[in-house]
C-alpha cells in the first residue's frame, strides 16, 4: 500500500480499482506523470496562469463542496481531509502553518512539491498555479467565503520549499507585482455575485415589461 492514508481506506474496502478507474469512497482519482505540467510551469504567460488558477479553484470548490455535503463533513473535517488527500497523493507535504479565522488569513507551506521541484531554480516567478487553485478552493470551502491564494516563495525560483498566503481578495496588496501577476487587477472575484446581479437585472426587466403591459391594458380599456 502507498501509505497509511490510503491503507485505512483499502482495509475498509473504500479504495477500489474498478472498470479501469481508481476510486476513493466515491471520489475518482488519477495518477499521472508530473512532467506533463513542466511546460506550463516554465511558461511566462501570466494570463494563462491566472486562468489555470481560476479553473482549478472553481473546480476544487465545486467537488469539495459536494463531497462535504454528501459525507456530512464539518468545515474543519473537509479542510483536513483534502489537505491529507493531496499530501498523500504526491503533491508534497502540505501544512497549515498560520491560521487566523477571524481575519480569514492562512499561510500554507508545501515541502517536496513535485510541480516546483521539476523546474527548481529555473523560473523568474512562482510556478505553482495548480496548487494555488487547489488551496484557494480548499480554504474557500472551509471558510464558506471566496478566498484567493498567492504563492510568496517558490522552489522554482530560489527557495527550498513553497509558501502560500490565502485570504480575501480585497486584503491583498494589488500594488505589488507578485499579486497582480498571480491574481490580475483588483476586482470582485465571485461568480455568485455575478449571478446575483444577473438575477436582479432579470427581475427588473420582468418588472419593467410588466408595468408597461399593465399601462397598455389600462389605456385600451
Amino acid at each position: 500500500m502507498l501509505n497509511n492514508f490510503y491503507a485505512k481506506f483499502y482495509v475498509t474496502n473504500n479504495l477500489k480499482f474498478k472498470d479501469n478507474q481508481l476510486v476513493l469512497i466515491n471520489l475518482p482519482l488519477a495518477i499521472f506523470p508530473v512532467g506533463l505540467f513542466k511546460e506550463i510551469a516554465l511558461s511566462e504567460d501570466d494570463e494563462m496562469h491566472r486562468k489555470i488558477y481560476e479553473y482549478m479553484k472553481n473546480s476544487c470548490k465545486d467537488f469539495a463542496g459536494k463531497f462535504k455535503k454528501e459525507h456530512g463533513f464539518n468545515d474543519k473535517q473537509i479542510r483536513n481531509f483534502l489537505m491529507d488527500l493531496f499530501t498523500n497523493s504526491g503533491f508534497g507535504k502540505i501544512e497549515l502553518v498560520r491560521q487566523d479565522d477571524e481575519k480569514q488569513l492562512y499561510e500554507i507551506s508545501v515541502q517536496n512539491n513535485p510541480f516546483a521541484e521539476q523546474v527548481r531554480f529555473k523560473s523568474k516567478k512562482p510556478v505553482d498555479h495548480i496548487m494555488r487553485g487547489i488551496l484557494a478552493g480548499v480554504i474557500s470551502v472551509y471558510t464558506e467565503r471566496d478566498i484567493d491564494c498567492v504563492e510568496t516563495n517558490c522552489v522554482g525560483v530560489n527557495k527550498n520549499y513553497c509558501t502560500f498566503i490565502a485570504k480575501k481578495r480585497k486584503d491583498f496588496d494589488f500594488k505589488t507585482a507578485m499579486v497582480t501577476d498571480q491574481l490580475g487587477t483588483w476586482r470582485i472575484n465571485n461568480r455568485f455575485f455575478s449571478n446575483y446581479i444577473s438575477k436582479k437585472m432579470g427581475e427588473f426587466v420582468d418588472y419593467f415589461y410588466g408595468i408597461t403591459a399593465w399601462k397598455r391594458q389600462r389605456f385600451w380599456t
